[in-house]
């Protein structure tokens, strides 16, 4: 899979640093099969998880991460129809 220019733009500023187009990859592959209503459901579900905790959870975060990752570069994408 390729991603584009856009796509890793979003997907950096969804997380707020540099990533790898690999990273997006990964990240767009983890949830080929799920769509994008339910990825941000569940982004939000681990976010009130990971708030729960008082912001401790690495895991959660690394989820938390790659959710936001693949919305976003998801999102770059829909938007260009």
């Amino acid at each position: 899979m390729s991603i584009t220019y856009k796509q890793l733009m979003a997907a950096e500023a969804a997380v707020g640093w540099a990533l790898s187009e690999m990273e997006v990859e990964d990240a767009l592959a983890s949830v080929s099969d799920t769509t994008t209503d339910v990825l941000e459901k569940q982004l939000a579900s681990l976010v009130a998880q990971f708030e729960a905790r008082a912001g401790r959870g690495p895991e959660l975060a690394s989820s938390i991460d790659s959710l936001r990752i693949a919305i976003a570069a998801r999102k770059a994408v829909e938007v260009d129809g």
